[in-house]
Order: structure tokens, then sequence, then C-alpha cells
């Protein structure tokens, strides 16, 4: 891992919830954890983390690199220069360096994503239109 981004701990912590989501269940009753279980944990985080060393690659390369390489002020390339300029764009390349492709919960056991309703629950002190 790149330290480009300053990312690292953020993909552990990915890895730590991941790993907690498939084997606690089986840590808590007991069982054993095999190498098939430490190979979904894997599995599962691997492609996020290829993309994310795939973008610091791409940014360690063409924009770190060529700077520190060429004595002229780095300029950066037209598409950039509009990412950065638009405010709510700008802030998906940072969003997705950080939490990654694919954003990772902690889930307890038995717990499921919660169905959305059309009618949402009123909360207490709220009146609901009847």
């Amino acid at each position: 891992m790149s330290p480009v981004g300053g990312v690292g701990i953020n993909h552990a912590i990915g890895y730590a919830v991941e790993a907690a989501n498939l084997l606690s269940e089986k840590l808590r009753e007991g069982g054993p954890i095999g190498p098939a279980d430490l190979a979904e944990v894997q599995s599962r985080r691997e492609p996020a983390l290829r993309l994310i060393q795939t973008v610091q690659r791409v940014v360690q390369d063409r924009i770190v690199g060529s700077t520190l390489r060429d004595s002229k002020q780095f300029v950066p390339p037209l598409p950039l220069r509009l990412l950065l300029a638009t405010p709510f764009l700008r802030d998906i390349p940072a969003r997705v360096l950080a939490f990654g492709p694919r954003p990772y919960r902690l889930e307890r056991p038995g717990e499921h994503a919660p169905a959305r309703s059309a009618v949402p629950d009123p909360a207490p002190g709220n009146l609901a239109s009847s």
C-alpha cells in the first residue's frame, strides 16, 4: 500500500469490519476459523483494495512523480482542474480514496438492512397524520 492519500488505516479498518461480519458468529459459537474463512474475508476486500492501489499508483506516477522529476511548476490536466472546480464533483475522489468504492458497515448477528418504508415511523414528539 502506497502512502499516497494516507488511507492505509482506513483499509485496515475495512478488513477488520469485514472479518468481524464474517467470523464473529463462528467465534461466538466456539467454532474454528480456517484458511477458507480468511480467504473469504480477503476475497471480499481485495477488489476495493486493488482499485485504491491503482488510484494511488496513478497519482504517484502522474502527479507526484512528474512534479518531482520536472523543474517546472505542475499544472493539473484539464479534466482534473474541471473536477476540482466543481463543488459536488471535487469531493468524489477523496471519498472514494478514503472510504473505498464499497462502504463497510459493522453488522450485528441477525441484523438485516432496514426495509425502506413509504411511510416513516413517527418519532417521539411528532404527530402522525391520520
